[in-house]
């Protein structure tokens, strides 16, 4: 009883239920109560998933699933169990989708941003084949076609530096819909032959020709040759990235956890994870495929990278996967 009576004779607390009588309250109350840890982590695990899971299910579809109205597309998602949104990182999707020989899948759209990154068979649609990475458009239409309301060139009658508000300016979604694996293949090796990243290797981004950002306004699609024997130094950012290992077999170490792959297989990484890749071939080069949320993090000038300084760059290995994590859930 007179513990209570104290506290309600606290000017401090009388001035916390002031604040909160009038729907305020004061930074520092959260401050002290140790919500906001010294260095950022990662905010859920991240996930990985086997070819050999993953097929077997995409298989069974393609006899089960007819696209149309039911079903317009036959994809399987790739569910991060740490995500509440049934999604691969907090951010973005992973599907993969079949489409069986001679068949059209029905079109469609959304507000959203996808790509494809073909990973077997031949199509008719530029023509794809593995490797390509496919651009999807967002629910719009193409800029010749939509009508004009104002002039075309208005800008050019008030100088440089202004615009009239009903004008924009180049797209950023990049008009090149196809990358074609020959071209992506050929330009990995020659930037071999200049430098490599000490977090990724031999690494680029594709970008929009008109621009030279990033393909899509809140997707970046990036492609990493890991060369024999290559283990990178870690590194974190405040990005997630979603991850297909295209060729080869290695492993990424994630806040010390070993998370092995192989051809075919997935896995999903979350933001401000230490990481670091390792090619497991003496011989034979790894490439990875992965989409990124880092244009949303640019754009809003929150991107921030760090590098790992302790024991030469590497982390300490602490565990596998499925000893830490399991096996993710599709």
């Amino acid at each position: 009883m007179a513990r209570d009576q104290a506290a309600q004779d606290d000017p401090m607390q009388e001035f916390y239920r002031e604040l909160e009588g009038k729907s305020m309250d004061a930074l520092w109350r959260r401050h002290q109560q140790g919500d906001r840890p010294s260095e950022p982590l990662a905010p859920y695990q991240p996930a990985r998933w086997r070819s050999s899971d993953v097929l077997p299910f995409i298989k069974k579809a393609g006899d089960l699933v007819q696209p149309g109205p039911e079903a317009q597309r036959r994809v399987i998602q790739l569910v991060n169990p740490s995500v509440q949104s049934k999604s691969a990182t907090h951010t973005l999707s992973g599907n993969v989708q079949m489409v069986l020989p001679g068949e059209v899948a029905p079109s469609h759209r959304h507000t959203n941003a996808a790509i494809r990154f073909i990973m077997h068979g031949t199509g008719l649609d530029g023509p794809l084949v593995s490797g390509m990475l496919k651009v999807a458009r967002y629910q719009q239409y193409p800029d010749e076609l939509e009508p004009a309301t104002k002039p075309l060139n208005a800008s050019s009658r008030f100088g440089a530096g202004v615009r009239p508000m009903w004008q924009r300016g180049p797209t950023l979604i990049s008009p090149q819909l196809l990358y074609p694996w020959a071209q992506t293949e050929q330009a990995l090796r020659d930037l071999a032959k200049v430098g490599a990243s000490p977090f990724d290797d031999v690494a680029f981004e594709y970008t929009n020709p008109t621009t030279g950002s990033h393909v899509l306004p809140t997707i970046g699609c990036c492609i990493q040759m890991l060369r024999p024997g290559v283990h990178t130094q870690a590194h974190r950012h405040c990005a997630s990235a979603v991850y297909h290992a295209f060729r080869g077999r290695g492993s990424t170490i994630v806040d010390g956890v070993q998370i092995d792959w192989e051809e075919g297989d997935f896995f999903a990484l979350p933001p401000w994870c230490w990481h670091e890749f390792v090619n497991g071939s003496a011989t034979d080069e790894a490439i990875l495929f992965h989409t990124t949320d880092l244009p949303v993090m640019e754009s809003l000038g929150l991107y921030d990278e760090h590098a790992y300084e302790k024991d030469g760059g590497h982390q300490q290995v602490t565990g596998g996967y499925d000893e830490r994590y399991g096996t993710a859930v599709l």
